[in-house]
């Protein structure tokens, strides 16, 4: 909140600031594992066990502690003009888990010993940690007049809106109401309990594809992605295979037409723990403010189909994120969101 408007409001923040990591370079991620706990959940190939062996997931040994550090999943925060706190002041909130088991590798798993990490955590000394200016006193006074005089300071930033649905069947639409001046782009995400469950499955951490449950590739496995704004679909013709949805992604991430920009996730990720819809339905592909507006009341559905024969696999959980832009007001009266 600033000032008491509500700038932002992420629900499953674990599983989208998860998704918005997982679509940066290996590099960018591996910068953030030194800030971090050293390594990650997707260290491992797809498959592959989660344990201790050889050093691949260390863990945290029972009695001893580890400092770390992590940058808030936020467009606020993001967006590279500086907040005057004077008139904006800033509260977070962060909610955490109600069970002790939820972040971590319950020690029971192979590999996992009382020496290595344990089922009972605490976090103590938090802090912010942030970069203040300082203006001098001219400056000062020159926005403190511009406010005073009745005029506002306006900063755009990119917000996340998160709707999670129980889905089920071959042939599924997801509806989302949400007047929004600027839509982005849209992200979709899915998930389905593994038949086996083991301590390491997380479900913010698998974005879960049916060709997950085949060895190789499987024709029969791919899914169809459709999203319809009002009689607009995007795009035209539904995206039909893992290559065109991965196409789509970098394009919507804003990396198509790149040689150096990526994002950390192999092939044989995408098709099993790593599998993310993203759908660009901005007019000018990376231009501020020529998103799509659905503030006439327009529904905003996301049709997923798959075939017959894999039934059985489909997932039961669609997660749909909404990139939109976001204007934060800031008058010596207060502060207003427009969304």
């Amino acid at each position: 909140t600033a000032n008491g408007a509500l700038v932002e409001d992420v629900s499953d923040y674990n599983r989208v600031h998860h998704m918005f990591e997982v679509l940066t370079s290996s590099h960018n991620r591996d910068n953030d594992d030194i800030e971090g706990f050293g390594y990650r959940s997707d260290t491992v190939a797809p498959g592959v066990a989660h344990t201790a062996v050889g050093g691949t997931l260390p863990g945290i040994a029972g009695g001893s502690h580890q400092t770390v550090s992590f940058k808030l999943c936020s467009g606020l925060f993001s967006q590279p003009k500086m907040i005057p706190l004077k008139y904006c002041p800033l509260t977070i909130e962060l909610e955490l888990v109600t069970n002790n088991l939820d972040p971590i590798v319950d020690h029971a798993t192979a590999g996992f010993t009382d020496v290595n990490t344990s089922t009972n955590w605490e976090i103590s000394d938090v802090s912010v940690k942030t970069d203040i200016v300082t203006l001098d006193n001219n400056l000062q006074n020159n926005y403190d007049s511009h406010l005073l005089s009745g005029k506002s300071l306006p900063i755009n930033y990119n917000t996340y809106i998160v709707q999670s649905q129980v889905v089920a069947g071959k042939d599924v639409s997801v509806n989302m109401s949400r007047a929004i001046s600027r839509l982005k782009s849209v992200f979709v995400a899915l998930y389905r309990a593994p038949t086996t469950a083991k301590p390491e499955d997380k479900e913010w951490l698998n974005f879960y594809h049916p060709m997950s449950t085949s060895v190789l590739y499987n024709k029969t496995h791919e899914l169809e992605f459709q999203c319809q704004i009002g009689s607009k679909l995007y795009p035209e013709y539904p995206i039909r295979s893992l290559a065109e949805s991965f196409c789509q992604l970098k394009k919507s991430v804003g990396i198509l037409g790149s040689n150096f920009h990526s994002v950390s996730i192999s092939p044989k990720q995408y098709r099993n723990q790593h599998f993310i819809v993203g759908i660009d339905t901005e007019m000018s592909i990376g231009a501020s403010w020529t998103g799509k507006s659905t503030k006439t009341g327009d529904l905003l559905t996301v049709k997923m189909k798959g075939d017959s024969s894999i039934e059985a696999v489909m997932p039961t959980q669609m997660m749909v994120v909404l990139h939109s832009d976001n204007i934060l007001q800031i008058s010596d009266s207060g502060t207003q969101v427009f969304d």
